[in-house]
């Protein structure tokens, strides 16, 4: 491989987006520990918060309320293991438009659509075991939801967390972050 190569370019790009993810890049467990009783550690990555960094969800519940419509949230999901590898991680909750009448009227709706964002999509059982994390992304942009006709998106609400599952079969779920539009 010729470092100005199109191949060589391409293994630098790919070093070096590794280098930039927080998480780093996955390696492979062989076989799972059949000792491990442990589950994987699951968080959730918020990005794009106005005035915030990276809020990182664990084990406390966290709410952000009166977001501006214009805010795209970027929601990372990600599972770790290094002791049986991830076999799968999901971004799950729901997400509520508000619709109302222009102009203020009395007719409204509330379109409740289900998050369910799954890595990998196939089961993964080739040689080369499971990786030790597995990462699923989703962008949510005002509004998640098509309102229906003569009704306009006024506000929206979002209660989001992350399940996954190890290799040895263990799972495990983060707090919830909860999140609205005004």
């Amino acid at each position: 491989m010729r470092p100005g190569s199109p191949v060589g370019r391409a293994a630098a790009l790919a070093g070096a987006a590794c280098a930039a993810l927080a998480a780093g890049c996955p390696s492979h467990v062989d076989q799972p520990d059949p000792g491990d009783t442990s589950p994987p550690v699951v968080t959730l990555d918020v990005d794009q918060l106005p005035g915030e960094g990276l809020l990182t969800v664990g084990s406390q519940p966290e709410d952000r309320s009166g977001l501006p419509r214009t805010v795209r949230l970027g929601l990372i999901a990600v599972a770790r293991d290094g002791e049986s590898g991830v076999a799968q991680v999901r971004l799950t909750g729901h997400i509520t438009t508000v619709c109302r009448e222009p102009g203020g009227g009395d007719l409204g709706q509330d379109k409740r659509a289900a998050v369910l964002h799954v890595e990998p999509t196939t089961a993964t059982t080739g040689t080369g075991g499971q990786p030790d994390r597995r990462v699923a992304q989703l962008t949510v942009a005002f509004p998640y939801s098509n309102c229906d006709a003569g009704l306009s998106p006024v506000g929206m609400r979002g209660d989001i967390h992350v399940e996954g599952r190890n290799g040895a079969g263990a799972s495990a779920r983060n707090a919830d972050f909860t999140f609205s539009y005004s």
